[in-house]
C-alpha cells in the first residue's frame, strides 16, 4: 500500500541544510526536461535551497541504501506548479523536472 504521508515539512528542514553547489540537475534527464520546458536551472536551485514553495513531497523507494528520494511539488498557485523528483544524499540530485500548468492542489488532500 502506498504511503499517504506528506513529507513536505521534513523535506523542508533537511533542505535548508544545502547550499546551491550541493544541488546536481541530472544529465541524463534533468538538464533535457529543464530546456524542454523552460525551467532555469537557477529557478530549480533556489527552490531546492530555500523550499517555502515546496507544498507536497511524496517519498519513494531510493535505489541506493544511504538515499532518500522525493516526488516533490512547489506551488506557485492554483494552476501551476513545478514538480522534482530528487534523490538525497550526500548531494540533491534532481532527476527530473517538470512544469505543471493545470489544476494540481487537489493532490494535497490525499496526503496528510
Amino acid at each position: 500500500m502506498e504511503d499517504k504521508k506528506n513529507y513536505a515539512g521534513y523535506l523542508k528542514e533537511k533542505l535548508k541544510k544545502y547550499k546551491r553547489e550541493d544541488v546536481i540537475i541530472s544529465k541524463e534527464h534533468g538538464h533535457i526536461r529543464a530546456a524542454f520546458r523552460q525551467i532555469s536551472h537557477d529557478e530549480i536551485k533556489d527552490n531546492i535551497v530555500n523550499p517555502k514553495r515546496l507544498a507536497l513531497a511524496i517519498k519513494q523507494q531510493a535505489k541506493y541504501p544511504n538515499e532518500e528520494k522525493f516526488d516533490c511539488y512547489f506551488d506557485y498557485g492554483e494552476f501551476k506548479a513545478h514538480r522534482y523528483v530528487i534523490a538525497i544524499n550526500a548531494k540533491v540530485v534532481v532527476v527530473t523536472v517538470m512544469k505543471l500548468d493545470r489544476r494540481w492542489r487537489f493532490k494535497l488532500k490525499d496526503y496528510d
